[in-house]
C-alpha cells in the first residue's frame, strides 16, 4: 500500500458487545505491525472485507477502503490520511466494495452495496441501494440506485461489479432482478435481466469460452438453486474487466489492477490425469 515494493496486509476486528466498534490493522508479510496510525479505531462493527486501490490524489500510493453496518464508508492512506468526513449511505454495508475509474479523473471511485429495513407500513420490507462514491468522499450525480425491495430477510445486499467500456456498474440481489446501471447511474439497455430468483452472491464476468465476448454468471435462488450464464453484445472487450467480480479476482486480493487470470491461468501443456 505505501509503494515500496513489499507487501501489506490488511485485516478487520469487531467487538460484538453492547459497545461496538471495529479496530483495522495494517500489517507487514512478515506479521510486524506497519506502526503509525495503525492500528485504526472506529465506533461502529465493520463485517465487509477490505479492498485496496488508488482513491486519493495525486500520488500512486493505495488506499484502504471498506463500509460499516451503519452506512459509513471509510478510507485510509498508509500514512493515515482519509475524508474528512466519512461518506454514509443508505442503511448497513455488509459486503465488500468494488472500485472503478467512473469519472474523468485518474483516481478511483468507490461503489458499495447496502440494504435497509424499512417498517411501516407493516410487515416491513427490505429495500437494496447502490452507491458510487468520488475522491472526495462524494456520492457521485445519478447515484444511490434502487436495487429492489423484498419482504422477507435474504442475507445482505451482494458486492456489484464494474466492467464494460462505458464503465457499467452490476449487481442482482434478493428481489430477484439483475440490475445495471452507467457510470452516471443511468439504466443499460438490456438490464435489468429476470432471474426468477433472490440472488444473494456477487456475479462474475469473464470470456470463459475463449471467443473474445464477456461472458456474465449470475446465481439464482429459482427452482431451488441454479447458474445463469448470458454473453454479452457491445462494449465489453477482455480489457474492460474493471471489477468483474466479488473482490475483483480468482485469488480475492481485492485489489484494483490485480491481474486477471486468464481461463486456463496461464499454464500451458496438458491437463494433468484425474485423481480422486
Amino acid at each position: 500500500v505505501d509503494g515500496d515494493g513489499a507487501l501489506e496486509i490488511v485485516a478487520i476486528a469487531y467487538d460484538s458487545t453492547a459497545a461496538a466498534g471495529s479496530r483495522v490493522h495494517l500489517v507487514r508479510a512478515d506479521g510486524a505491525p506497519y506502526g503509525g496510525i495503525w492500528p485504526v479505531a472506529v465506533d461502529t462493527v465493520i463485517v465487509a472485507d477490505p479492498v485496496i486501490g488508488n482513491v486519493f490524489p495525486p500520488d500512486t500510493d493505495l488506499e484502504i477502503v471498506t463500509g460499516a453496518v451503519n452506512g459509513a464508508v471509510y478510507a485510509w492512506s498508509h500514512d493515515g490520511s482519509t475524508w474528512p468526513a466519512a461518506p454514509r449511505v443508505s442503511g448497513s454495508v455488509e459486503t465488500s466494495p468494488a472500485l472503478a475509474q467512473m469519472d474523468s479523473d485518474a483516481e478511483l471511485e468507490v461503489v458499495v452495496s447496502s440494504s435497509l429495513f424499512v417498517a411501516s407500513p407493516p410487515p416491513g420490507r427490505w429495500e437494496g441501494a447502490v452507491t458510487a462514491i468520488d475522491d472526495d468522499g462524494d456520492v457521485l450525480g445519478g447515484w444511490p440506485k434502487g436495487a429492489g425491495s423484498w419482504a422477507a430477510a435474504a442475507g445482505p445486499m451482494p458486492s456489484a461489479i464494474s466492467i464494460g467500456g462505458a464503465v457499467e456498474v452490476m449487481t442482482g440481489g434478493p428481489a430477484g432482478e439483475f440490475l445495471s446501471w452507467s457510470s452516471l447511474g443511468e439504466p443499460v439497455y438490456g438490464f435489468p435481466i429476470d432471474l426468477a430468483g433472490g440472488s444473494s452472491a456477487s456475479a462474475a464476468a469473464d470470456d470463459i469460452d475463449g471467443d473474445g465476448a464477456i461472458e456474465l454468471v449470475t446465481v439464482s435462488a429459482a427452482e431451488g438453486g441454479s447458474i445463469r450464464c448470458d454473453e454479452l453484445i457491445g462494449d465489453y472487450g477482455t480489457g474492460l474487466l474493471w471489477w468483474p467480480m466479488f473482490r475483483h479476482d480468482r485469488s480475492r486480493t481485492g485489489r484494483y489492477g490485480a491481474a486477471v487470470p486468464t481461463g486456463s491461468d496461464g499454464r500451458a501443456g496438458a491437463a494433468p490425469p484425474a485423481t480422486r
